[in-house]
C-alpha cells in the first residue's frame, strides 16, 4: 500500500497508490470533516473533526453529540480561546477521546 516513505526527524510522509486514497476518503467521508471555511452545524454522524484555525470553532452551533470523538487544530493549535474551546468540547462531546490543546496558555487543566 506504501509506496515511498520519507523521514523528516519529527514525522513521517508516506505516499499512497491513487486508488488507496480515493478509497480512504470514500470509506471516511461521512465519519471525518476537516473544516477550512465557515460551516454552520457539524453532521450528526462526524466522528473526528480536524479545524484549519481555531477561529473557525467560534462561529459552530454545536449540539451535544454522541459521535465526536477527535477534535484536532493541526496549523497553529488552539491559541488564545483555549479555555472556550475547551469548555465547549468537554460539556458537548460525550464520548470525546482526543482534544488538541496545542498552543494554549494553560498551566493546569480545570477539573
Amino acid at each position: 500500500f506504501l509506496q515511498e516513505v520519507k523521514n523528516f526527524a519529527t514525522f513521517y510522509s508516506f505516499r499512497i497508490h491513487d486508488l488507496v486514497h480515493d478509497l480512504a476518503l470514500f470509506v471516511a467521508k461521512d465519519e471525518c470533516l476537516y473544516v477550512s471555511s465557515n460551516i454552520q452545524n457539524i453532521p450528526e454522524n462526524v466522528g473526528h473533526l480536524s479545524f484549519a484555525e481555531s477561529s473557525l470553532f467560534d462561529n459552530l452551533e454545536i449540539k451535544k453529540s454522541a459521535s465526536v470523538r477527535t477534535v484536532l487544530f493541526p496549523n497553529g493549535g488552539v491559541g488564545a480561546n483555549g479555555e472556550a474551546i475547551l469548555n465547549t468540547c468537554l460539556s458537548k462531546f460525550k464520548c470525546l477521546r482526543v482534544l488538541d490543546l496545542s498552543g494554549s496558555t494553560f498551566e493546569t487543566l480545570p477539573r
